[in-house]
Formats: structure tokens, C-alpha cells, sequence
């Protein structure tokens, strides 16, 4: 079933005779997809459960003031953007890995593939320092299309910007991302 897009659709949907959803009934219908959003932009050191919270908390403070011009999943998007945005910023957004030595050697006892998990591992947490380099700008357009797999089209609405635009900065992102990850090889040699 495709995700509600606005409370008066999902209003409908719901059988609520068209009124604005509440609350707790957007929660239930797009807490999964906040948390996904939240873990992509944010990588895996975000605490995607705090982002949710937080998200939701915003959304019940707000709703009201939700007009329906744009979809239902623009605008958590957006709140949800911004939350992980302000937590980088503050510099709650932990690093991955950033456990100590003792932590990794208890990891790879465990088991006889522990060493090609933190391989992996460590090839993500290289990925994510590189797209660390290339600034929202470019970042978030690059894993909305990516990862999250959403059309030029889509990444447009959602940022608000033109569809052209988007493609520009996806041609520039995999461009800056090879090069992020370039410099992160020569800085990994020179240690």
C-alpha cells in the first residue's frame, strides 16, 4: 500500500470522514520512514530513534499548522532533514566506530568472519567520512537518489529546488565523492 500523503488523504483512507489525521495516527503511518530517512542522512552513528522522537515530537506541536500544500512525506522530510542537520551541527552526531580497542577485539573473537565484517565495516565508515566531505549540498541529494532510491523528480520536490538542479549536483557529488575518497587513500597512506 502506498504511503498516505496527506492527513485529509489518509483522513479518508482511515474512514475519519476527510478530518486531519492525528498525531499518533501520522506517527503509525510514517514512523518507519522517518527512521530510514534519518539513519541515511545522518549514517550510522545517528541515534535514528532519538531523530524519530524528536521528529514526531515537532509534528505534534505543529500538525496543525500542516496546510496540505505539499505531501505529507515532503514535509517530514524536511523536519526530519533539519533535525539530523542540527544535531550534526551541535555535535551530537557521534563518528561510527568510536568504540575503543578493548570493544573491536571482543568483536573479532567472536566469530571466524569477524574479520571480513569489520572489513566492511570499515569500507562503510570510509564511505560515510567521504560523503562527510561533500557538504549537504551535495550529500543529501546523492543518498536521496542513491540509497533511498527516490527519482530526480522526487529529490526535487523534497528540496525544493528545480529538477535540473538536482541532476547538476548528483553529476557534481559522484564527482566530489570520487575525489573524497581519493584524498581519504592518500591521507591513509601518508599515516
Amino acid at each position: 500500500m502506498e504511503a498516505l500523503e496527506t492527513t485529509e488523504q489518509a483522513a479518508r483512507a482511515a474512514g475519519t470522514g476527510g478530518q486531519a489525521l492525528r498525531p499518533e495516527e501520522i506517527f503509525r503511518a510514517h514512523a518507519a520512514d522517518v527512521g530510514r530517512w534519518a539513519r541515511r542522512l545522518g549514517g550510522p552513528g545517528i541515534d535514528a530513534e532519538d531523530v524519530v522522537q524528536e521528529v514526531f515530537a515537532k509534528v505534534w506541536e505543529k500538525h496543525a499548522g500542516f496546510r496540505g500544500d505539499s505531501q505529507m512525506t515532503t514535509w517530514l522530510f524536511r523536519i526530519t532533514a533539519n533535525e539530523v542537520l542540527r544535531r550534526r551541527r551541535r555535535g551530537v552526531w557521534q563518528r561510527l566506530f568510536g568504540g575503543d580497542e578493548e570493544q573491536a577485539e571482543q568483536v573479532a573473537s567472536r566469530s571466524p568472519s569477524a574479520h571480513e565484517r569489520l572489513e566492511r565495516e570499515e569500507e562503510i565508515a570510509r564511505l560515510y567520512r567521504a560523503l562527510d566531505r561533500l557538504g549537504e549540498k551535495y550529500r543529501v541529494p546523492l543518498v536521496l537518489f542513491e540509497i533511498e532510491e527516490l527519482s530526480g523528480e522526487r529529490i526535487a520536490e523534497l528540496l525544493d529546488l528545480p529538477v535540473a538542479t538536482v541532476w547538476v549536483r548528483l553529476h557534481r557529488a559522484r564527482a566530489r565523492l570520487v575525489q573524497a575518497l581519493a584524498e581519504l587513500d592518500r591521507e591513509e597512506v601518508a599515516r
